[in-house]
């Protein structure tokens, strides 16, 4: 069983993480709507919010968008692109009623009918892991019991080793650190991380698992080592144009970045003399 000190620190990442949902939602309000407006089309309806819509406004149209989905959902039945969206409105319901003070919004209600939402999208489409881990985010805003949460995690863990999929595997490693669960952390750390090495060494992996295991290495385990020669592996032999090249690209430099700042703060003295210079004068 968690601490006190244990469940505040996870109550205080609970907040946090749902600052960083406002600020996303903020942002890509408009993107969200486009992708509603194109499922109301083939739903039966079509209502696109007006660019100079106010919070409170876009609070009313997810509010109204959500009523209209469960409506379909219990007259057809539900399907994977509807429980979709519906899902992405139950997360901007959230999302606006903690940026608007005076919204009228049942956040304990919200956070049930998420956590029916992908409870709905498991039983629809039991293979696709991304929605078991979606169940346990949508768990953790809820802040569902530990056993729940467990049995949900044993699970996912079971499934991905028998379906591995490094990214989902990744996504459950960051989840249990939020949680605080240590030891089944570093378990998933070692299995990913095994089963990594071994596609590498019988020649099966593509540059997609070395920047997963890139990011396990550095993020993880401590090994900017490996992580480099992967992402040095992606740069030789990735087309530059592709989207995986500019993302190892990136985050190389963030990774030599952090090694280089503490060097620099070491070098910077006022009237520093070239490398040169430093040797000539102490042979003399």
């Amino acid at each position: 069983m968690a601490s006190k000190k244990q469940k505040s620190s996870r109550r205080k990442f609970r907040q946090q993480r749902w600052a960083a949902i406002v600020a996303g939602v903020v942002a890509l309000g408009m993107l969200v709507s486009s992708i509603i407006y194109y499922l109301d089309y083939i739903t039966g309806r079509a209502q696109n919010p007006a660019g100079d819509w106010k919070m409170e406004d876009y609070l009313e149209y997810y509010r109204d968008q959500a009523e209209h989905y469960e409506n379909f959902i219990e007259e057809h039945g539900p399907t994977v692109a509807v429980l979709e969206a519906l899902a992405g409105c139950y997360y901007n319901l959230l999302a606006f009623g903690q940026i608007l003070p005076d919204a009228s919004v049942d956040q304990a209600e919200l956070k049930q009918k998420l956590v029916a939402v992908y409870l709905d999208l498991i039983e629809l489409a039991p293979d696709e892991l991304g929605y078991h881990i979606n169940l346990l985010y949508a768990y953790q805003t809820a802040e569902a019991d530990e056993e729940t949460i467990q049995e949900r995690v044993a699970l996912l863990a079971g499934l991905l080793r028998e379906s591995p999929r490094a990214e989902v595997h990744l996504q459950l490693i960051n989840f249990l650190s939020q949680e605080e669960m240590k030891e089944q952390q570093e378990e998933e750390i070692t299995w990913l991380r095994a089963y990594l090495d071994q596609r590498i060494a019988d020649e099966e992996a593509d540059n997609m698992d070395r920047y997963y295991l890139a990011i396990l290495a550095a993020e993880h385990q401590d090994d900017k080592e490996t992580a480099l020669a992967q992402l040095d592996h992606i740069l030789e032999t990735e087309e530059e144009e592709s989207s995986l090249y500019s993302q190892a690209q990136q985050y190389r430099d963030r990774l030599t970045e952090k090694e280089e700042k503490p060097e620099e703060k070491q070098k910077e003295k006022p009237e520093e003399k070239p490398a040169g210079e430093k040797a000539e004068d102490k042979s003399d």
